[in-house]
Formats: C-alpha cells, structure tokens, sequence
C-alpha cells in the first residue's frame, strides 16, 4: 500500500466520527481538501489535526444542527412577536377597559385608584384616563404598535426603551392587571426587535394561529380579576385554576401549530400573574408593589426568557469543521 493510499484510509476512518449524512454530502470534498494539504511523503494524519476532526465530528453527532435550528427558531419566534406582542397589547388594554367597566366594574376595585361600581362606561373612562400618567403609558402603547404595523424596527426599538423605562416609575398609570401585561410586552419586545429580522418578517410567518391564542390569552386577562377576588378566598384552588388556564392555551397553541419558542414567549407573559396572586392573598412576606425587589420578582420570567432567546437568536454560527 503507497503511503498516500494509506494516509487516505486513515483519514477516512476519522471521517467515521461524522454523520452519515455528512458524510454523504461532504466527505468526498473534505476527504480532497485533507488530502491536498498533506505533506510530501506524509502517511499519517497529525495528532492536532486528528484531534480536530474528531473533536468537530463528534460535536456534529452530540448535537446535530441543534444549535443553528434553535437560534433560527428563537429568531423567527421573536420576528413574530416584535409584531403581534404590541398590538395584541394594545387591543387588550382597549378591550378589557371597556368590558372591566361596562360588564364587571366592581372587579375593578382590587386595584388601587379603581372604583367604579356606580359609574357608566364614558365616566369609567375618563375616571381612569384621568390616572397619573395613564395617558402616557397609553400613548406608548398606541405608538410602538403604530411603529411595528408600519415596519419602522429603529424607532419601535427607541420607543419601546423609553416604555420599558417609564413603566415602573408609573405605578399608578393602569390596573395591575393590565401593566404586568405591558411589563412582559415590553421587556419581550426590546429582545424581538433586537434579536430577530424584526416586524416585516414576522408578517411573512403569522398566521391565523397567533391570533386564536392570543385571543384566548385576551380572555384570560379578563377573568384574571374575578380570580384575583377568588384568592381571597381560596388561595390554592385560585392557583390551580391559574394553572390549569395556561395548560389549556398551551395545550391550544401546540394544537394550531404554534412554534415551542414563541410559546415561551407567551409563558413569559403569563408568569407575572403567579407572583401577583401569590401576593394577593399571602402578603405576609411584607413586599408592597413598587418595591424594587417585588419588581425585579415580577419581572424575573420576562427578563430571562428575552435573555436567552437573544442570546441564542444572535450568536454567530460558528463553523462545524475547523
């Protein structure tokens, strides 16, 4: 056997480390290139380069393509989110305004500044227009959805950033309800503009399936208050019922073919709600809202999901074979 026949077998028992499909696409092209950079006279391959090839080939077996179809997956997840989260923020804020003080008013009570049992809808308005800073945080709404329906990520970016960091300052802006709602849009929001192709490309892979979802998310906002009431009662049974609510929309979600990344990013938005009810009912951990450590609590699901997801959506892809 000539030692280029030998140095040939030798480097494709190496090549055994790969995939098989690799191999089939690629091995024959890496197997000249190897062959091609070898010295004159070499029969055996290197001991760097042997360590190198299997290294990458049996990284290709542990994990096959995993880390490029997640950052992929997040990254479209998030297209479709810097989309659909602010607007489906903005049309529930409208909407469960308007059926909180027209259908079930004295819910409203169990935020602090609402109390609207004897009001009629245009004077529940007005009363919670009339809050300190509620125009604000609804003119932030109005705009980032505006921005994103138009396409303009940039300035979508800039807004949302200001949102994020007039929120907390203003407490008394929405029932809580609604703001940890906008809590988790947004934080969820900076990571989807930052992160992801941006709004155009979530309109290319949204689907009458996000709406579906995201309207049953809406609806679940809504009896939120009543189960709110309800742990006052019944703490445990309030949870479970929680519980049993986002099993069902995610049970839903699977069910219209909704990506498991973008049904993180609902998960993240319905975390709050746990934190809140645990509150509601046993506040003898003697945390009030507005306390720095009872929003970074509430924050803590937003904030590590939109982490991850960015983190994984924009890390660069690195190249299998060395």
């Amino acid at each position: 056997m000539t030692g280029a026949a030998a140095l040939e077998r030798r480097f494709r028992r190496l090549l055994a480390c790969y995939p098989a499909r690799f191999r089939d696409e690629h091995g024959e092209e890496l197997l000249a290139v190897l062959l091609a950079s070898a010295r004159d006279g070499q029969q055996r391959p290197g001991l760097a380069e042997s360590a190198s090839l299997v290294r990458s080939g049996l990284g290709m077996r542990l994990r096959p393509r995993a880390s490029q179809a997640a950052a992929q997956g997040w990254a479209d997840a998030l297209a479709v989110f810097s989309l659909a989260g602010p607007v489906f923020l903005l049309a529930t804020t409208v909407v469960t305004g308007l059926l909180l003080v027209r259908v079930a008013p004295g819910l409203l009570h169990l935020d602090a500044g609402w109390s609207l049992l004897s009001l009629n809808l245009p004077a529940g308005w007005s009363i919670a227009l009339g809050l300190p800073g509620a125009w604000i945080a609804l003119g932030f709404q109005v705009t980032v959805a505006a921005l994103v329906l138009a396409g303009l990520r940039r300035w979508a970016l800039v807004m949302t950033a200001a949102a994020v960091v007039y929120l907390p300052t203003s407490y008394e802006s929405f029932p809580g309800v609604l703001r940890l709602l906008a809590i988790g849009v947004y934080i969820l929001e900076l990571a989807a503009l930052l992160g992801s192709p941006g709004p155009r490309r979530g309109r290319d892979l949204l689907h009458w399936g996000h709406a579906v979802v995201l309207l049953l998310c809406a609806a679940a906002l809504v009896c939120y208050w009543a189960l709110r009431w309800y742990a006052g009662r019944e703490p445990l049974v309030a949870l479970l019922i929680l519980v049993l609510v986002v099993a069902v929309i995610a049970r839903v979600a699977r069910a219209v073919r909704l990506s498991r990344y973008f049904r993180l990013l609902l998960a993240a938005l319905a975390y709050p709600y746990a934190p809140w009810l645990i509150f509601w009912w046993g506040r003898w951990w003697r945390l009030l809202p507005g306390d720095p450590l009872w929003t970074a609590l509430l924050c803590a699901g937003p904030v590590l999901i939109a982490l991850v997801a960015l983190i994984i959506a924009v890390r660069p892809r690195r190249r299998q074979i060395t």
